[in-house]
């Protein structure tokens, strides 16, 4: 090599590496045997790591305006180089939309879009969300059930809540919810009614023994 000159190597006639004014370039596949760190240091915590003492971003950049198709995947191997999870970037009409799509795969089974986040934000677990319906769409399988809520920690009732608020999230319209197999109605933060495991409706009340 030339002090301060670039560097070119060829193969087969054929210009693979080059070093320049802001780096290197490599045309063709690159195999690397040992972990990859994109940045400056001594020591590599992952495979690949990129490091910066700011704002770090990994950019998969598909060059073609699509309004179709997939922009990118981001894969997942087994041993047997067979895809067992997925994320796929979709386009969606025109170049800039694009939904994501959540690919699992069950023991035994195929590839399977287990969750969608389509262009406008919309959320569908087991379904492809409409976008005429609401914000979280969920489809239970014929095995389950569409969602549990699992008691907190807290307490010895193990009590769940599904709450309302106003646009800001800022104050608590209504709540439903339970204090140990007890379900509570709650407008404000006053409780308005509860139906007892026993089936007893109360109204206006709270007390286990109507």
């Amino acid at each position: 090599a030339l002090t301060d000159g670039a560097v070119e190597l060829y193969f087969d006639s054929v210009k693979k590496f080059e070093t320049t004014t802001t780096g290197i370039s490599v045309t063709g596949d690159g195999l690397f045997t040992g972990n990859v760190l994109l940045g400056s240091g001594s020591t590599i915590y992952a495979d690949l790591e990129v490091k910066r003492a700011a704002e770090v971003t990994v950019a998969l950049h598909n060059s073609s305006a699509i309004t179709s198709g997939n922009r990118g995947n981001l894969a997942f191997y087994n041993s047997g180089v067979s895809t067992v999870a997925l994320i796929k970037a979709v386009a969606d009409t025109d170049n800039v939309g694009t939904a994501l799509e959540f690919y699992t795969r069950p023991v035994g089974g195929a590839l399977t879009n287990s969750m969608t986040i389509d262009s406008s934000g919309n959320l569908g677990i087991g379904v492809t969300p409409n976008a005429s319906y609401s914000k979280l769409q969920v489809k239970a399988p014929a095995s389950s059930y569409g969602f549990d809520l699992i008691g907190r920690n807290a307490g010895v009732n193990s009590e769940s809540q599904i709450t309302f608020w106003n646009s800001t999230q800022t104050t608590g319209l209504a709540a439903i919810g339970n204090i140990a197999d007890n379900l509570l109605f709650t407008t404000g933060v006053t409780e308005r009614m509860r139906l007892s495991s026993l089936g007893s409706l109360g109204l206006g009340a709270n007390s286990a023994s109507y």
